[in-house]
């Protein structure tokens, strides 16, 4: 596995994995497949999995607009603040982290809030 490339990586797991599913089909179910349409099958899903794969220009794209902390002026001190919201129940997370303008951490604090459906 550590000297194969990874897509030819890729396309040995898919076909022992169709195989494997094809063998099983004979075994269980007394179903069975050709050659040529386990090969077919590698060959399509594998290409399927490559649609999935993110575009190099997206990932660069991603990569050069990295979030860049701005610190506050001296002598001050910036608190971000986040909150999250349950898909499930009524319950709010709040949380805030404060740093000066040389980036020390200086304390944080969440606080766990039921009954709040809107972030606002």
């Amino acid at each position: 596995m550590d000297t194969l490339p990874h897509d030819d990586l890729i396309r040995v797991v898919v076909t022992l994995w169709a195989i494997w599913h094809a063998r099983r089909k004979a075994i269980h179910e007394n179903t069975f497949q050709s050659p040529l349409s386990i090969h077919c099958f590698v060959d399509k899903y594998i290409a399927e999995l490559e649609q999935t794969k993110p575009n190099l220009m997206q990932k660069q794209a991603v990569q050069t607009m990295a979030p860049v902390w701005t610190p506050p002026l001296t002598g001050f001190t910036e608190i971000n603040v986040d909150v999250a919201l349950s898909k499930n129940s009524n319950i709010t997370v709040v949380a805030a982290i404060a740093r000066d303008s040389a980036g020390v951490f200086l304390g944080a604090s969440a606080m766990v809030l039921e009954g709040i459906i809107d972030a606002e």
